[in-house]
């Protein structure tokens, strides 16, 4: 007996130290994947920005962070003092959203290019210039490229592109004001940092050779395998149809593994239907396209989907029109539409956890579509 008691006081610590190394490691994981979805939303940070708590988890964690973006998606994160950057690839061309001016009107190509002028003057800049000799450079680089306006009508769309070039790097904290004074200068002084100003340019500039090819080259996938992540992880669903036989083929021999590492990795769920695949945010943060949106068009085209589920959905004559969810799943399995947390098989086979369908506003009629 006393042999007996002593082994369960000495083995009592070491249940104590297992459990707290488990509980911090938790911990860890969660801050990691926290950081990740973070950098999905807002692939730049600053350690002054908006999101400054964030850039802090993504500054302690930025090794495994690193790792886990270049081992998954084919994405390079580079961590500094005062910036992190996630620098992601696209998904080819096509497929991008523009930037967008304060007012909500897009980019026009002369406000890139007067973006790209810009960063190209600021890498001759000193630490700090003035607001006029900052503009007088980037006009003469413009005169250099052969980009000058020339009608009245020309240098007006010219000095709105150049302000509009000047406020995004402001907002991005390229540029930083030197004088923080209640009163605005007639001619700001401003900071430059130089080192996020060089981590914004992330495509192979020096070998491409249009811009076409720029945005083909950027978005080459290392892998097939990547490439399916990329389309999974930056876009709301991937359609079966839209892939080659080799990705299909990837897509449902790894399903399991695939959402167990998006559950751990993002904090995303994955959806399984007959048509595709979509990964689900049960927080709704990772996009910034709310769905269904609040407008006219959104919410009529809303209706329509529910018409169409009705219309399209298969009604053999024993089944009545269903007041509950009535899927064909495997045994007496719930479907996801009626528990978000229940699982069952779907037709590839895989594990689906649905706390909302791909098709929102279609409720369980939409769920009866895909199983039947």
């Amino acid at each position: 007996m006393t042999e007996h008691h002593e082994y369960g006081a000495a083995d009592a610590p070491a249940s104590a130290d297992a459990a707290a190394d488990a509980a911090a490691e938790a911990a860890a994981a969660a801050e990691r994947r926290a950081a990740a979805r973070l950098l999905l939303a807002r692939p730049l940070l600053t350690a002054d920005g908006p999101h400054a708590d964030g850039f802090a988890l993504v500054r302690k964690h930025a090794g495994p962070l690193a790792d886990t973006f270049e081992r998954f998606l084919g994405y390079r994160l580079t961590v500094g003092p005062s910036h992190a950057r996630l620098a992601k690839s696209g998904l080819g061309p096509g497929t991008g959203r523009g930037l967008e001016r304060p007012s909500g009107t897009l980019f026009t190509p002369r406000a890139y290019a007067f973006l790209a002028l810009a960063l190209a003057v600021l890498e001759g800049c000193p630490e700090e210039v003035l607001l006029s000799r900052l503009t007088g450079e980037v006009h003469a680089a413009a005169d250099e490229a052969g980009l000058s306006a020339g009608e009245r009508a020309e240098e007006q769309a010219e000095r709105r592109a150049l302000g509009a070039a000047l406020r995004r790097l402001l907002d991005w904290q390229v540029l930083v004001p030197a004088d923080d004074g209640p009163v605005p200068a007639p001619d700001p002084l401003l900071r430059v940092d130089h080192d996020l100003a060089r981590a914004l340019v992330t495509g192979p500039l020096d070998s491409a050779e249009d811009p076409d090819d720029l945005v083909r080259r950027a978005s080459a996938a290392p892998a097939p395998a990547v490439a399916v992540r990329r389309r999974l992880v930056e876009g709301p669903a991937v359609h079966l149809d839209e892939l080659g036989p080799g990705e299909r083929a990837l897509l449902g021999a790894r399903q399991h593994e695939e959402a167990h590492a998006y559950r751990e990795l993002f904090g995303l769920e994955t959806e399984v239907r007959a048509e595709g695949v979509a990964l689900v945010d049960p927080t709704g943060e990772l996009s910034d396209l709310e769905f269904p949106g609040t407008d006219t068009l959104a919410q009529a085209a809303l209706l329509l989907v529910e018409r169409l589920v009705d219309a399209l959905r298969p009604t053999p004559r024993n089944w009545g029109r269903p007041s509950a969810c009535r899927c064909r799943t495997p045994s007496s399995t719930a479907c996801s539409e009626t528990s978000p947390t229940s699982t069952g098989t779907g037709p590839a086979g895989g594990a689906t956890t649905s706390p909302t369908a791909p098709s929102s506003g279609a409720t369980s009629s939409a769920c009866c579509t895909a199983w039947a």
